[in-house]
This record gives structure tokens, C-alpha cells and sequence, in this order.
């Protein structure tokens, strides 16, 4: 899948990604996450020394080998590790290295930093376990991860099941917890009180607030999910964006399919009066190569580099020179 560069912004939460050289920045800014073909924030995945933020600043080991002791974000062993990929959260922010490392800032009060303390900080302290980390996604207080291997682990504040951890879920969790309930996920999207994940056989699958739909199933026959449902509906999908209340998902063929609140046109399928979009609903909108949901409003960005946004235009979101809303793809 060959790599997209997109930048979006949302009125109160937003998503962004811009390719720099060989480095990936993204940002999540709490309840939005951008995904598509390419948008895998991928890392080489590798080992790291566990513990602290200093845990990978040991100086040059293999005898007059590389000296890690300057590396800020991870050593290699052949060299520092550099940040490949950002994301901010509600009230907090991590980043990926590329040595497969997590690292967090911010309000810390329901362990979304994930290193094991529900201490804020002001600068970056290193996410417990995590050596193999492929893509992160900060939620409003909630982050998650996708392993090399396709594994997830979410972590942070568990209100309305977001973490995906069980009935037996605790309120919180201040260090990556496993998901055992998921398939091998290609992509993940951590929401306002969501969270979606895609899948290798191309199907979606999300857990936590299902108050407007944003599961992609009935919310009066699930009011919450604490474990991976699987969307209906939903096939080929190659990435998964969650915003405030809706979800969004890119599939191969370059069509997506969104669900949830519709208030405010979020969805794209055109003109209707739908408040909340039962099951997958296909946007009006062909060639898509990434997607990113905010928190009234979406956008993509077409396989030509066209950028098309949907939903709440009242501020400007829309960015088409006016202050309207628009249920279709401008």
C-alpha cells in the first residue's frame, strides 16, 4: 500500500498526519484518528531496555560500539531511535519511536501516559512493556496500540468499556493491558469513549459507548460493547477512523462506509434526517486512500490528493470557503 499524507483539523477534535522524509507525525486530537492504505504509523519493530524514560540511555555497550547515551527516544543498538510517529489526545500526547517505544505527556490522572502511575507529567515518560509498538491512538483518556504481530493493547481511563478489557475491566488501567478478544488488526482508532480496530481479513470490529451508534450496531440492542463486536457489513476494510460519536472506515476498493451520529451530516451520505446512522452507511465519495473522523465532521483524502470533508461547516471545518454544513462530501 503505498503511504498518504494528509492534513485535517476539527473544531474541538481532529486528526492529522504529515510524512517528513522517513518520519510519520500524526495527531489525534482526543476523539479523532486518521487511517487509510498506508496509515499504519509503522515502526521497525525492535528491542528496547524496559523501565524509565533513562532506561535506553546506556552508554555504548558493545565495546566501543555505538554509544547510546545522547538517544532521547531509544537505541537500536546501531543507533538512536528516532520519534516516527505523534499523537494528541484530549489532555495528553504520545509518541512511537521507531525502535517499537512508546512515549506519553500530559494529564496522567486515569493512566493514559501508561507507565504505571496516575502522575501527570510534563515531559515524556516512557510507556511500560511496549518494545514492539507498529501504530498508536490517543482517545480523550484513553490511548491504544497495535503490535508487530497484530495484537492491541489499550490503556488509560475505562469508562463505558473504551479499553475493550472484559466485563472484569477495572475503571482504569495505568500500563498497557492486552486485548485477548481481537483478530490480528491491520489499523486502530482510539475515540472520545470508543474504540475501532481493522482487521486482517477486513473486517472491523469496536467496543466501548455505543450511545449514538458508533459500534456500527443498534444502540438500543447495545448500549456498550467491553469487548471487539464486529461492525455488520463491513468488508475489505484497510483503516478505521473514530471521532466523537461516529466512526469512519477506508476500504480497498476506495469507498468508506461510516455509522453512528448523523446530527450534523457526519456521515456523507447525503441529504436525510437521520440522527444516528444504524450499521455502515456508504459515503457518497469514490478513490478514497485515508480517512480521518473529528468530532462533528470527517474528511479524506482521494487517491488524485484531493481532500474532501463532510458534516459540521458552521466554523469553518469544512474548509470549502464557507461556514455552512454540508451531508455530502465538498
Amino acid at each position: 500500500m503505498r503511504l498518504s499524507l494528509i492534513l485535517l483539523g476539527a473544531a474541538l477534535i481532529s486528526g492529522c498526519s504529515l510524512l517528513i522524509g522517513d518520519v510519520t507525525f500524526g495527531q489525534d486530537a482526543g476523539d479523532g484518528h486518521d487511517a487509510g492504505r498506508g496509515d499504519s504509523g509503522s515502526a521497525d519493530s525492535g528491542s528496547s531496555d524496559g523501565g524509565g524514560e533513562d532506561a535506553t540511555a546506556d552508554a555504548g555497550s558493545d565495546g566501543g560500539g555505538f554509544d547510546c547515551s545522547p538517544c532521547v527516544w531509544g537505541c537500536t543498538g546501531s543507533r538512536c531511535a528516532p520519534p516516527r510517529l505523534i499523537r494528541a489526545g484530549g489532555n495528553h500526547s504520545c509518541l512511537l519511536a521507531d525502535d517499537g517505544s512508546v512515549w506519553c505527556w500530559g494529564r496522567n490522572t486515569s493512566g493514559e501516559l501508561g507507565d504505571g502511575t496516575r502522575v501527570s507529567s510534563t515531559t515524556p515518560v516512557r510507556a511500560v512493556t511496549l518494545t514492539d509498538a507498529m501504530e498508536i491512538s490517543t482517545g480523550h483518556s484513553h490511548t491504544c496500540a497495535r503490535h508487530a504481530g497484530g495484537g492491541v493493547s489499550c490503556w488509560g481511563n475505562n469508562a463505558n468499556d473504551r479499553l475493550g478489557l472484559g466485563d472484569t475491566g477495572p475503571p482504569s488501567v495505568a500500563e498497557p493491558a492486552r486485548l485477548t478478544a481481537i483478530g490480528m488488526a491491520v489499523s486502530i482508532s482510539a475515540g472520545l469513549d470508543a474504540t475501532c480496530a481493522a482487521i486482517m481479513d477486513g473486517s472491523v470490529r469496536c467496543w466501548g459507548n455505543n450511545a449514538n451508534g458508533q459500534l456500527g450496531v443498534d444502540r438500543t440492542m447495545l448500549p456498550s460493547a467491553s469487548e471487539p463486536t464486529l461492525v455488520p457489513g463491513v468488508t475489505s476494510a484497510v483503516g478505521v477512523s473514530v471521532g466523537a460519536a461516529h466512526a469512519c472506515s477506508v476500504i480497498g476498493t476506495g469507498q468508506i462506509w461510516c455509522w453512528g451520529r448523523d446530527l450534523e451530516g457526519q456521515i456523507g451520505n447525503g441529504p436525510g434526517d437521520e440522527v444516528d446512522a444504524v450499521g455502515p452507511n456508504i459515503v457518497t465519495l469514490s478513490g478514497a486512500d485515508v480517512v480521518s473522523a473529528g468530532a462533528a465532521h470527517t474528511c479524506a483524502l482521494d487517491r488524485m490528493g484531493r481532500i474532501w470533508c463532510w458534516g459540521a461547516g458552521t466554523r469553518g471545518e469544512l474548509g470549502d470557503g464557507r461556514s455552512m454544513s454540508s451531508p455530502s462530501p465538498v
